[in-house]
């Protein structure tokens, strides 16, 4: 059983993953700080308080519901999957390698 683990741990493609992971992980970081200390204060500047009053809506009380917030998140989600597609799933592709379960 051992063995099986140790074939299936060093598979090229279980190691690619792995790798992918660690780098997806660390460039998300990398956008989270663009979008914290570049775009936030900028859009920010553009409204009174921060990004967080940009597109607020009152709830009741103290509660908001912060949709620059969530623009923000998006915008770190868009440049992620960007990244991941035009750095590693476009150089797969033409290196012949199916990223797809349609073939």
């Amino acid at each position: 059983m051992l063995k099986e683990f140790k074939d299936f741990m060093t598979r090229g493609n279980v190691l690619a993953l792995a790798i992918a992971i660690a780098i997806g992980l660390a460039f998300v970081k990398v956008t989270e700080a663009l979008s914290k200390f570049l775009i936030d204060p900028i859009v920010g500047s553009l409204s009174s308080g921060g990004i967080d009053n940009v597109l607020r809506i009152h709830l009741r009380g103290a509660n908001y519901i912060q949709l620059g917030s969530i623009l923000s998140a998006a915008f770190v989600f868009i440049v992620t999957c960007a990244v991941i597609f035009f750095v590693i799933v476009k150089p797969l592709m033409k290196m012949g390698y199916s990223v797809s379960d349609k073939e």
